[in-house]
């Protein structure tokens, strides 16, 4: 795999998104965070165009998709057009689609940098959702 591919990581639940475009594992380019005001949302609104369309690779974490029904995943993954592997919490992988450069992402035992980095993000941002909720 190219070192350099721009990756996007996706995760959230069904009111916050959190989208991390990552050069590679090699460093950090833009961030996309959403409040959700209705579900469901459709991809363009989930996640800006234009990180859909800088990105090669998407990566979306299973957390994320568990807050949809069969319906709306198969919509949502069909709408994005790119390569999508799923980040499973136990580590393992899916792909929908197909693009080189894959495998070679999902060898690695560790969780790509953009979708670490868009957990930390997430979990940071509902934590001061929910603080914020208790006032």
């Amino acid at each position: 795999m190219k070192r350099e591919r721009r990756l996007l990581g996706i995760t959230g639940d069904d009111k916050i998104v959190v989208g991390v475009l990552y050069r590679g594992n090699l460093w950090f380019e833009s961030l996309d965070v959403k409040y959700l005001e209705r579900h469901p949302m459709r991809v363009e609104e989930i996640i800006e165009q234009k990180y859909l369309e800088q990105a090669r690779i998407i990566l979306l974490d299973e957390v994320f998709l568990k807050h949809y029904d069969m319906r709306e995943r198969k919509e949502l993954l069909a709408n994005m057009k790119k390569p999508i592997v799923i980040i499973k919490e136990d580590g393992q992988f899916d792909v929908h689609g197909y693009g080189e450069g894959i495998s070679d992402l999902c060898l690695r035992s560790e969780v790509p940098e953009a979708l670490r980095i868009a957990r930390k993000i997430f979990y940071e941002v509902r934590g001061i959702l929910r603080e914020s909720e208790k006032r």
